[in-house]
């Protein structure tokens, strides 16, 4: 009863042993695959976090900066109060810079126009130019948006009136409530990227700033622009000075790693399928064998029934084992007659 309840339930599956060995492989490949589809994306949320974690450190890296560029220029607004910047700017200026070494230089700008500027030398064509007044690239704007927050706000980069690219924070200052005057530093721009200590070339992350310029609302590139990378990219606001930072892997290797996983559970899955098959193919098998015995037997019975027949003589059989004889039937089978004893 239980042998044809067995093959009631699967006899699809003896019946077709070539379509069960196909959904066998089906099966195992699906769910091996499912099981690496969920490593590939445990590796690729690994590398996103490794951005994300590294765009956190860029991010911080600035923040280190422009914090420092801040205090400069508090520390320069607390001076104004107290020292004659007419007779002792170079000295003030000397002495912000060697306490805050990554500012270049520093400016004091009143009602827009920059009247005093360290290190001079090299910053002297800056002298007298009214920001409010530059019809080429339009930098009051950001100016003004200063003066609106009333906090420090970063400008650039931009090509300096002395020459190179740069980046100019100015802290406004107000007296009696109105604009008075602009505390500035400036950092060049490769003193800046420097500062970030990143390499293009060497670096697995692709490194962006950018900005929407705010006359002509076009995005404006800080380094190189380039293209073409796979990875996991993230985009981050530096409010400061309304900087886009993007951050991205160059290349992603979650597929390569993930390869060898994905043939080995594909190779399994096929041995798995050759396996349903001839589970399959067994009773199949072990019938054809079972009826190849069977004709065996049928041609041995004919034979001794034949022998039988043409012979008076009988034809026995003696169990020297159990001591029994065995003689054959008229009909042809064996009969247990007597001990031989």
């Amino acid at each position: 009863m239980e042998e044809i309840k067995s093959y009631k339930y699967f006899g699809f599956f003896y019946k077709f042993p070539l379509l069960s060995g196909f959904l066998g492989f089906l099966l195992a490949f699906i769910l091996s695959q499912l099981i690496t589809l969920k490593d590939y994306q445990i590796l690729k949320d690994q590398e996103k976090d490794e951005v994300l974690s590294y765009s956190s450190l860029i991010e911080e890296k600035i923040n280190i900066i422009l914090q420092e560029a801040y205090s400069a220029a508090t520390v320069l607004t607390f001076l104004y109060e107290r020292v004659d910047f007419e007779k002792e700017f170079d000295g003030v200026g000397q002495e912000v810079l060697r306490k805050f070494p990554l500012i270049d230089a520093i400016q004091w700008n009143e009602e827009g126009v920059i009247k005093y500027v360290y290190p001079l030398e090299e910053n002297k064509a800056a002298i007298g130019f009214d920001i409010f007044n530059d019809t080429v690239t339009h930098r009051y704007i950001e100016a003004y948006w200063a003066i609106e927050k009333g906090e420090i706000f970063f400008s650039g980069p931009y090509e300096l009136k002395q020459g190179g690219m740069g980046i100019v924070g100015r802290l406004p200052i107000f007296k009696e409530g109105k604009f008075f005057a602009f505390s500035v530093v400036i950092f060049r721009l490769e003193t800046f990227f420097d500062m970030l200590e990143y390499d293009p070339v060497e670096s697995k992350y692709y490194v962006q700033f950018s900005k929407i310029n705010p006359v002509t609302h076009v995005e404006e590139f800080f380094l190189p622009l380039q293209e073409g990378y796979e990875g996991f990219k993230t985009v981050k606001t530096i409010k400061q000075g309304n900087w886009i930072l993007t951050v991205q892997l160059k290349k992603s290797n979650a597929v390569f790693q993930m390869l060898p996983p994905f043939l080995s559970m594909s190779f399994f899955s096929i041995l798995f399928g050759i396996a349903v098959y001839f589970l399959a193919k067994l009773p199949s098998i072990l019938e054809k064998e079972v009826s190849k015995k069977s004709r065996a037997l049928r041609i041995i019975v004919r034979r001794f029934r034949m022998a039988s027949k043409a012979t008076s003589d009988a034809i026995w059989e003696w169990d020297l084992i159990n001591d029994k004889i065995y003689t054959l039937n008229p009909q042809g089978g064996f009969k247990k007659s007597r001990k031989s004893g």
